[in-house]
């Protein structure tokens, strides 16, 4: 099918939709994904179990799986048990301590150091293209609007999943980023403080973007039509939290 189109995803997904290797199971067109969680005091594992079901049905749909592709990441505290390789076909799985996960770089420290960079060094490659545009004449509002169209989104991507994560480092480092891209386009703002660069530039910091693209999702997630509502947990009885002083609607979690 031609590359691009709506007609070659849904079709592949359609294939696949009988797929069900494990307990939990994510797939995402051509990606698949196999979770099994253990606790700190269990030791046994049916991840292998799993996989093999996963090659047995690719043998029968005709399918083959990529084994170059195919990595094993422990999270957390299995990092510090002894659980075994997995075998595909007598070779063993590489272990990874991260991979990239639909575009968001995951770590097994559960850290986001490693997206950070990755985000960073795309975006400060695209910086160098923005230093071409304003050296070949662009006006700086075609620059600013450059800027916010190819350089801007790969600093939010996904940015729901890991904005609450980041550190005060991990944050300065994104913020750093917008602020070379202010010099270039407006280099009036190079003996500006960030806040008075951002002020001129009438562009807000990335981290209130950030925040404020958290929560519009939390409220589209509050939604019932949402095809994710069933992720929120069961609201507080409100009879409760109105006696509170200070609540929330949803409990919070623990991990």
């Amino acid at each position: 099918m031609p590359q691009g189109t709506w007609l070659g995803p849904l079709s592949f997904i359609i294939l696949i939709n009988d797929l069900a290797a494990g307990p939990i199971l994510h797939k995402y067109v051509d990606d698949t994904t196999i979770s099994e969680p253990l606790s700190s005091t269990s030791r046994t594992s049916d991840i292998q179990s799993y996989v093999n079901r996963l090659l047995l049905w690719t043998s029968k749909n005709s399918m083959k799986t990529n084994y170059s592709k195919t990595k094993e990441m422990l999270l957390g505290p299995l990092l510090k048990l002894n659980v075994p390789g997995l075998d595909i076909d007598h070779s063993l799985i590489e272990t990874v301590s991260g991979f990239k996960f639909l575009g968001v770089h995951v770590s097994n420290n559960l850290s986001w150091n490693l997206h950070v960079d990755y985000i960073c060094a795309r975006a400060n490659t695209r910086l160098h293209y923005l230093k071409r545009l304003k050296r070949a004449g662009l006006p700086a509002d075609r620059l600013a609007h450059w800027y916010i169209s190819v350089i801007r989104p790969v600093l939010e991507y996904s940015a729901v999943i890991w904005h609450h994560g980041l550190s005060k480092n991990q944050t300065e480092s994104t913020e750093a980023i917008q602020r070379r891209a202010l010099r270039i386009v407006y280099p009036i703002t190079e003996s500006m403080p960030y806040w008075a660069a951002l002020h001129y530039a009438d562009l807000p910091s990335l981290s209130n973007r950030r925040d404020k693209l958290c929560r519009d999702f939390f409220q589209k997630l509050r939604d019932p039509a949402s095809c994710i509502h069933h992720l929120l947990p069961p609201a507080r009885d409100s009879d409760l939290t109105s006696r509170l002083r200070r609540t929330s609607t949803y409990p919070r979690s623990r991990n």
